[in-house]
C-alpha cells in the first residue's frame, strides 16, 4: 500500500486501453470511473497510458487527425480489442 492507503502498482491489473480512452472521454459510469481514476493514479504504467492518450488526443485536436499518425501499439491494441469483440459477437448471433 501506498501511504494514501493505494494498493501499490505490483498488486494491480492493469487498466484496458479502451477503459482509460472511455475515462479520459467522461464515458464510464461514475463508479467505474471513481475506481480507474484511483487505479490510474497508483499505477505508473496506466498512468503512462493515460498520459499517452490525452496526449494524442491534444495533438490530434491541436493538428487534425490526417497529420498525426496513431502510435502502433495503440493501434495494435484497438485492433485486438475489435477483432475479440467481433468474434464475441458472432458467437451471441
Amino acid at each position: 500500500m501506498t501511504e494514501s492507503g493505494l494498493p501499490t502498482s505490483e498488486h494491480l491489473e492493469h487498466l484496458d486501453t479502451a477503459t482509460i480512452a472511455d475515462l479520459i472521454e467522461n464515458l464510464l459510469p461514475a463508479p467505474e470511473a471513481h475506481r480507474a481514476r484511483e487505479h490510474v493514479k497508483a499505477c505508473p504504467e496506466c498512468q503512462q497510458t493515460y498520459d499517452a492518450l490525452v496526449k494524442l488526443s491534444e495533438d490530434l485536436a491541436e493538428e487534425g487527425r490526417a497529420d498525426i499518425p496513431m502510435p502502433t501499439d495503440v493501434a495494435e491494441h484497438l485492433d485486438a480489442d475489435r477483432a475479440g469483440y467481433l468474434s464475441s459477437a458472432r458467437i451471441a448471433a
